[in-house]
């Protein structure tokens, strides 16, 4: 077609339609989409929108993002392909009512039934009519229409339009067909749910064959068929089966995964994840809570979680790593640059939308940048695909981790996970509350690993919770008396502490100590609001805190010790102590010699006009940055981590931080920022604590950004001029290029920080973000790993400026002696308390259990 009708003809636009319907069949996501638009493309300029093919392309694009769990972008292509059919067709055409259906389904895999009903009913009333009771589309009409019904729990009147759509399929089709299979699967799935598994068991298997010959082990719907077999299984007290069968389904979906994320943006990943994630979690749960008769070995259990866990942040390092490879690509150099742009207007426009924009205007341009910057992501992503390594994540094994192992350590892996209750039947709940577990890897070959239900989550989190405002309570005291906490404070607010962590030391690792032997170093892996917990500052049943007999190494997964390290960059730098109130006329005289010096090409720097309302926010001076700043110069220049680069005052700036080749070793000495979503808890003041306190304006930047979806925008960090954002610069064209000292997550995460061995971060609460199960913490330290950073020195709790100066410059001594760095923060953390002990008889954690090592530990 293309020789003989040329590209933009609609005939060689239906050939790349039927193309993308058998790659959208056979599951092949990633060939599939580009196919349908261009047809789309082509059929909207040869045909007009107002055409039935149009409608066709956009109906069938929408069905494609419904299999990926895509629905917002499905839902506006639907009704599109709607509302195009019934001006051109007719609302009685069954085109028409294909479109209905496929919208009605979208509706019923949201949950929303309510919508879905209608929908359903009227499509198949327009099925009926035009085709007949024996067509499959009538068919297809009665099986989602059961459906719907067996969600909502109403059995009695889905069985009958199962079984009639059964019979339909059977007659039109055959009992080859995969529609066939369907129907079966949907019938079986009914009888489980009603406690009838004798007659759902033959079901099962008949689909199971049919969909493995017509469409081969690996096909979504044969790891559905895999799945609920296992389901079934369990419920039936049969472990072993219910094992083998899961792990063949979770097999199917592991060989779809990098399919989908080959041409996806983080957004549809996480959508896909979510949708595909009922089997992992059930399998977690069956290996937890099933004890030994479950039939899940802990090496079955951990090998999953290996596979699933935090596996966004790998495929985006893989994307990254890509990237960098392939900069000298003109197309995806500029990709990459109009990417980067796109994401630096939507910041620019949460921080500092244009005067006199109304909210539904703002939120309508937030919207369209968004999707923009998502459509724009899966296609860079697509052209990167194909130069990416295998992921670890693909097929990760146990013995792989453990050959990772030094011989003192241990490898923690913390998993929290909804229950799956198999024999739930009717309208019970078939998933139960939250609970946490861990698995427990030693080097020691052929041991397998432990497996130990550490509980129900919500009195852990609540528990976490209590720990951290018992710290809050030690911080406020010290803070109203600095110079007398030691000696009138310190004592009591240690002792309430420690009661408050004897509950976390029960619940989270006393259960663990049998299980890590003579282990002293610990890989730790946790999970959930775990993640906001410094393990060393948990105190024993001797009364002893953890960091006294072990050292922890925080990681995302154990899969992390499989990952490659580059060489290590040159050189250390400095950023210490910014001049927050930097003039913006004052900007571009600091700004040209430093960058000029630089004599760099980075391509993630990102230039953007200024923000320019940001309420009543300022930032006090750091104080002890300058001495923190001499302090490395002095430790590391002789070492090899030198030279070193100090940028400090008005030299710390945001053009320069950005501009930077990545040196071995970054430390940065500045105000950071995290922000939860205020639709939680819109007065938490404690949310914006920096290493000095400061007061959020109401009504400005810090408004909006608490507000926004992105926690990559609503964490930071602060350079020079950040106070002088209220300055309006309309107008000025050069000052609309500078950058504005506010370097969000989003920035950071797009440098290129490969060959940094080690970021300090010596901010409060540096490592916090917001935490989302399974993938760990969206902020700062999630935006330095994904920029390339192999290890990062961060806080989980507020920090005192002296105190932390001290305890950093024991850091460094160490590490200039030649000491690894996780064995150098340890070191400077034990001095610190045997120092204040035998100064005040008593150690908080307050002053050095905040700062964590997460990544590589050596």
């Amino acid at each position: 077609n293309e020789k003989v009708l040329g590209k933009e003809h609609p005939g060689y636009a239906g050939s790349l339609y039927n193309l993308a319907e058998l790659y959208r069949a056979m599951a092949a996501y990633a060939p599939a989409e580009p196919l349908y638009q261009q047809a789309l493309a082509i059929d909207r300029k040869a045909l007009g929108e107002d055409h039935p093919d149009y409608a066709r392309d956009l109906n069938s694009l929408a069905v494609l993002y419904c299999a990926m769990g895509a629905y917002a972008q499905a839902e506006p292509l639907f009704r599109q392909a709607l509302a195009i059919k019934e001006k051109v067709l007719g609302k009685q055409h069954p085109d028409y009512a294909t479109n209905l259906n496929n919208l009605a389904e979208l509706y019923r895999a949201m949950r929303d039934y309510a919508q879905a009903e209608p929908l359903y009913r009227q499509a198949m009333e327009i099925h009926r009519k035009a085709l007949g009771e024996e067509h499959p589309s009538y068919a297809m009409s009665l099986n989602n229409l059961a459906t719907l019904y067996d969600d909502m729990g109403n059995y009695a009147e889905a069985e009958p339009l199962y079984r009639q759509a059964m019979e339909i399929h059977r007659k039109a089709l055959g009992e080859e067909h995969p529609s066939y299979a369907t129907s079966l699967n949907n019938l079986a799935t009914l009888y489980c749910a009603m406690g009838q598994y004798k007659e759902a068991e033959p079901l099962y298997r008949q689909a199971l064959a049919i969909d493995r010959n017509a469409l081969g082990e690996d096909h979504p719907d044969c790891a559905r068929d895999l799945n609920n077999l296992a389901e079934l299984y369990a419920a039936t007290d049969r472990p072993t089966e219910a094992v083998e069968s899961f792990g063949r389904g979770l097999q199917a979906e592991q060989s779809n995964l990098r399919e989908v994320f080959g041409f996806s943006s983080e957004a549809a990943m996480r959508a896909y994840l979510s949708r595909i994630g009922r089997a992992y979690e059930a399998l977690v749960g069956l290996a937890v809570t099933g004890g030994e008769g479950s039939g899940v070995g802990p090496t079955t259990g951990l090998t999953w979680v290996l596979r699933r866990k935090a596996i966004l942040l790998e495929a985006l390092c893989s994307f990254r790593d890509a990237q960098r490879v392939l900069e000298a690509d003109p197309g995806v150099a500029a990709q990459a640059v109009r990417l980067r742009g796109l994401r630096k207007q939507l910041q620019d426009l949460v921080m500092s939308p244009p005067r006199g924009w109304q909210a539904g205007q703002l939120e309508a341009q937030r919207g369209q940048l968004r999707d923009k910057c998502e459509r724009l992501e899966g296609e860079l992503h697509r052209a990167l695909s194909a130069h990416l390594g295998e992921p670890t994540y693909l097929a990760a094994q146990v013995e792989s981790v453990r050959s990772q192992l030094p011989p003192e350590a241990a490898l923690v892996e913390l998993v929290r996970f909804d229950a799956y209750d198999f024999r739930a039947t009717g309208k019970q709940p078939k998933w139960k509350p939250a609970r946490y577990a861990a698995f427990v890897l030693t080097p020691v070959e052929n041991q397998p690993p432990r497996m130990v239900d550490l509980g129900l989550a919500q009195p852990l989190d609540a528990a976490v919770s209590a720990w951290r405002d018992a710290m809050t309570a030690a911080v406020e005291a010290w803070s109203a008396d600095p110079e007398g906490f030691g000696k009138k404070h310190e004592a009591g607010e240690e002792a309430k502490l420690r009661e408050a962590s004897r509950p976390l030391y029960a619940k989270v690792f006393a259960p663990l100590r049998e299980a890590l032997g003579s282990a002293r170093m610990i890989y730790l892996a946790p999970d959930g609001e775990l993640n906001r917990l410094p393990f060393g500052a948990l105190v024993d049943e001797d009364g002893k805190y953890l960091a006294e007999s072990y050292r922890f190494a925080y990681l995302g997964s154990g899969r992390d010790l499989l990952r490659e390290r580059p060489a290590p960059a040159k050189g250390t730098v400095v950023f210490a102590g910014p001049d927050y109130d930097l003039k913006p006329s004052q900007r571009e005289q600091a700004t040209r010699p430093l960058l000029a010096a630089l004599q760099t090409t980075q391509t993630s720097v990102v230039r953007g006009s200024t923000s320019r309302d940001l309420g009543n926010a300022a930032f006090a001076p750091l104080r002890g940055a300058e001495e923190e700043a001499a302090e490395v110069r002095t430790v590391l220049t002789d070492t090899p981590f030198g030279p070193v680069r100090c940028y400090q005052g008005a030299q710390a700036l945001e053009e320069v931080f950005k501009a930077l080749p990545a040196p071995r070793l970054l430390h940065l000495a500045t105000h950071g920022f995290f922000l939860p979503d205020q639709e939680a808890k819109p007065d938490d003041r404690d949310a914006f604590f920096v290493r000095t306190s400061m007061e959020i304006g109401p009504g400005g930047a810090m408004t909006r950004l608490s507000h926004t979806e992105n926690p990559f925008l609503r964490s930071g960090l602060v350079l020079a001029g950040a106070n002088r954002l209220n300055e309006a610069k309309a107008g000025n064209d050069k000052d609309q290029q500078t950058d504005d000292g506010w370097v969000t997550a989003e920035e950071i995460s797009s440098l290129d920080l490969r060959g940094t061995e080690l970021v300090v971060l010596s901010a409060c609460e540096s490592g916090l973000g917001d935490v989302k199960c399974g993938e760990g913490v969206y902020g700062l330290r999630r935006a330095f790993l994904q920029a390339g950073a192999q290890t990062l020195i961060t806080s989980l709790l507020k920090v005192p400026d002296v105190p932390t100066r001290e305890l950093m410059g024991k850091f460094y001594g160490y590490l200039a002696q030649g000491k690894g760095k996780l064995e150098s923060l340890h070191q400077a953390q034990f001095d610190t308390i045997k120092e204040r002990r035998a100064v005040n008889a008593c150690a908080h954690p307050f002053f050095w259990a905040s700062f964590v090592l997460v990544g590589e530990a050596s």
